[in-house]
C-alpha cells in the first residue's frame, strides 16, 4: 500500500516533461511546414516556442539559424551560430552549412538605422504673459518700477525645424545613437537653436545608457548636458519604468549648473480598438545657483491613438506641476517662491504612406500659470511634419 502514493508520485514527476517535450514536437514539425512555404516570420515564432520549451532541442537551433539568416537578423543568428559551434560534437554536415551561411553574408555586421524630421508651425501668442510688464524693485530709497524690454517677450511668428538622428548596431550588439537638429523662427525674433547629441548602451535592449548633449543660442554655447538612464526597474502591472539623472551646465547669464533626477512610470493599454498611452513623472532638479535655486516638479499625461489603416488620429493631455524652493530673486517684489502649472491639449492626424514615411498635421493649446504674473502665458501651435525612415 505505501507503494501507491510513490509510483504517483513518479507520474507526475515524469509527465510533465514527457507532454512538454511532445508539445515542443508537434510546434517543431508546424515550423518545419512554415519553413517549406517560406513563412518565415511564421517560422521563427514557433521555432522560439519550441526552444523556450526545450531550450536543447538542437534541430530547432539550427533551422531558427536558418530563418533568422532569411529574415537578415543577423545578430540573433551569430548568437546561436555561437551555441551550436559549442556543442562538443558538430556534425561535419552542419558546420559545413554554418561556414557556407557565414560566407554568403548571414554574420553580424553593423546595422544602420535613420531618420529625417522636418516642420514648419505657426505659434500664435494669445496672451505673452501678465500686463504687469514691470518690475518693482526696492531700493533704499524707495520701490520704483523697471521697464520689461518687450523684445525678450514671446513673439507670435513661425517656426522651421529640422532634425536627423542614426542609430548604429555594430557586431557585439552596442548601439550608438547621434542626433542633430536646427529650429529657426521669423520674422519677429529671428532666432536659431542648433543642438547636437549622442546616446550610447552596450546592448540594443540594454537597461541603461549614457548620453551627451550640446545647444547652441545663436553662435553661442547655450547648455551642456551629460545623461545617464536606467530602465532596469520590474514591471509591476503593466507599468514600466525608468530612472534618468542628468548634469546640466547653463552656459549664458545667469550661469548656473544642476542635477536632475527624475522617475518616469508608463502604462500603454488597448481598449476597444484604442491604445490609450498613460505616462507620470517626478523630478527632483538640484541648483542651488540656479534663480529660485532648487526646483520640484511632476507630470502627468495621456494620449490616446485611434489607428484605421494608415492613418491614426491622437488626443494628448499634459498637465505639469512645479514649484521653486527659494524665492525667484531679491529684485522681485516679495521675493516670493515661483509656482508653475503648465497644461496642454494636442489633437493630431497622422498618415503613413507606403514608403516608410509619416506626414503629421498637429494642433496644440499651451498654457501657463505661475504664481509671477510675468511668467504666465497662453499660446496656440499649428504644425505640420514629415518623417523618413531609411
Amino acid at each position: 500500500m505505501r507503494l501507491i502514493p510513490t509510483a504517483i508520485l513518479l507520474l507526475l514527476l515524469v509527465c510533465p516533461p514527457i507532454a512538454q517535450a511532445q508539445t515542443a514536437e508537434a510546434l517543431y514539425q508546424q515550423a518545419i511546414d512554415d519553413v517549406a512555404q517560406q513563412s518565415w516570420q511564421e517560422a521563427s515564432w514557433l521555432l522560439e516556442e519550441v526552444l523556450q520549451l526545450n531550450p536543447h532541442h538542437q534541430g530547432a537551433k539550427l533551422d531558427l539559424m536558418l530563418v533568422y539568416c532569411q529574415l537578415e537578423d543577423y545578430s540573433r543568428a551569430a548568437v546561436l551560430q555561437r551555441q551550436l559551434q559549442a556543442l562538443p560534437v558538430l556534425p561535419q554536415a552542419i558546420s559545413d552549412l554554418i561556414r557556407q551561411k557565414t560566407e554568403q553574408g548571414c554574420r553580424e555586421k553593423t546595422l544602420w538605422q535613420g531618420q529625417i524630421q522636418s516642420w514648419i508651425a505657426s505659434d500664435s501668442n494669445l496672451d505673452q504673459g501678465s500686463s504687469k510688464r514691470w518690475l518693482e524693485i526696492s531700493l533704499p530709497d524707495g520701490v520704483f518700477n523697471l521697464e520689461v524690454d518687450p523684445n525678450s517677450m514671446p513673439q507670435a511668428g513661425y517656426l522651421a525645424g529640422l532634425e536627423i538622428q542614426a542609430i548604429a548596431t555594430p557586431p557585439g550588439g552596442q548601439q550608438w545613437a547621434l542626433h542633430a537638429g536646427a529650429v529657426q523662427s521669423w520674422p519677429l525674433s529671428s532666432q536659431t537653436m542648433r543642438w547636437f547629441g549622442g546616446f550610447w548602451q552596450p546592448q540594443a535592449r540594454s537597461d541603461w545608457g549614457v548620453g551627451l548633449q550640446q545647444f547652441w543660442l545663436q553662435n553661442e554655447a547655450y547648455q551642456s548636458s551629460a545623461l545617464l538612464e536606467y530602465r532596469g526597474l520590474p514591471a509591476f502591472a503593466g507599468v514600466q519604468s525608468l530612472l534618468r539623472l542628468r548634469a546640466q551646465m547653463v552656459d549664458i547669464a545667469p550661469r548656473y549648473q544642476s542635477l536632475h533626477s527624475e522617475w518616469r512610470v508608463q502604462h500603454i493599454q488597448k481598449w476597444r480598438g484604442l491604445w490609450l498611452d498613460n505616462r507620470a513623472a517626478l523630478a527632483f532638479e538640484l541648483a542651488p545657483q540656479r534663480p529660485g535655486g532648487n526646483q520640484y516638479s511632476g507630470e502627468l499625461s495621456s494620449r490616446l491613438i485611434y489607428p484605421l489603416g494608415p492613418h491614426q488620429l491622437e488626443l494628448q493631455l499634459r498637465a505639469r506641476v512645479m514649484q521653486d524652493r527659494e524665492g525667484y530673486s531679491p529684485l522681485l517684489e516679495y521675493n516670493q517662491k515661483r509656482q508653475s502649472l503648465q497644461s496642454n491639449l494636442g489633437l493630431a492626424y497622422q498618415w503613413q504612406s507606403p514608403w516608410a514615411s509619416k506626414w503629421r498635421l498637429e494642433y496644440q493649446y499651451q498654457e501657463q500659470n505661475d504664481s509671477l504674473p510675468l511668467f504666465s502665458w497662453q499660446k496656440q501651435l499649428i504644425s505640420l511634419s514629415y518623417k523618413q525612415d531609411f
